[in-house]
C-alpha cells in the first residue's frame, strides 16, 4: 500500500468515482455545518427592530457541492451509468440439455426440460419460422428478440437494446 495506512484515497471528481478502495464505496454527500446570524445594530434602530428567531440557532447541516461536482451538474453530464444487460444462452448438444431440480421435485424438472425449450433450441425454431431472424448469429439474438418464459423468441417492441 502507497501511504501504509488502512485505506487507500484515491483522487477523484465526480460521483462516478470509486473513493475509498478498499471500505466505503460511499459514504453520501459532503455536508457542511452553517450558522446564520443577523449583524448587531446599535443604538434607536436596534431597540425598534426586536429580531428574536433561534430555532437553534439556525443551525442546520446544509450539502457542500465542490466546484468540479458542480459543473459537472450545470453541464448535466450523467452521475451514473447503466451497463449492458447479461443475458444466458444455453449452449448443449441435441437431447442433452442440462436438467436443474430440487430433492423431491425430479419430476417435475424432467417434465420442464421435456416441454420447455431452451434459448439455443428456441432459437433452431425461430429460425426455421422466422427468415428475418436468420441473419443474426445466435450471441446477437438478444439484440433484436426477447426469449419470453414460454420459451420462444419473440421480436423487441422498442428497438434495439443499449
Amino acid at each position: 500500500m502507497k501511504y501504509n495506512a488502512h485505506i487507500n484515497v484515491e483522487n477523484c471528481a465526480t460521483v462516478k468515482s470509486i473513493k475509498y478502495l478498499f471500505k466505503y464505496v460511499s459514504k453520501g454527500h459532503d455536508c457542511a455545518n452553517i450558522k446564520l446570524q443577523r449583524p448587531v445594530q446599535e443604538g434607536a434602530a436596534a431597540a425598534q427592530e426586536t429580531f428574536e428567531w433561534d430555532e437553534i440557532k439556525t443551525h442546520f447541516d446544509a450539502r457542500y457541492m465542490s466546484v468540479p461536482e458542480a459543473t459537472w451538474k450545470l453541464f448535466e453530464f450523467p452521475s451514473h451509468d447503466k451497463s449492458h444487460a447479461v443475458i444466458r444462452l444455453a449452449v448443449h448438444l441435441p437431447n442433452q440439455r442440462p436438467v436443474y431440480f430440487a430433492e423431491g421435485k425430479e419430476r417435475q424438472a424432467l417434465e420442464r426440460a421435456v416441454t420447455k425449450d431452451t434459448t439455443l433450441t428456441a432459437w433452431f425454431k425461430l429460425n426455421s419460422k422466422t427468415p428475418d431472424a436468420r441473419q443474426y448469429l445466435y450471441h446477437d439474438i438478444p439484440q433484436h428478440f426477447v426469449f419470453e418464459r414460454s420459451g420462444t423468441w419473440k421480436p423487441r417492441l422498442q428497438g434495439e437494446m443499449s
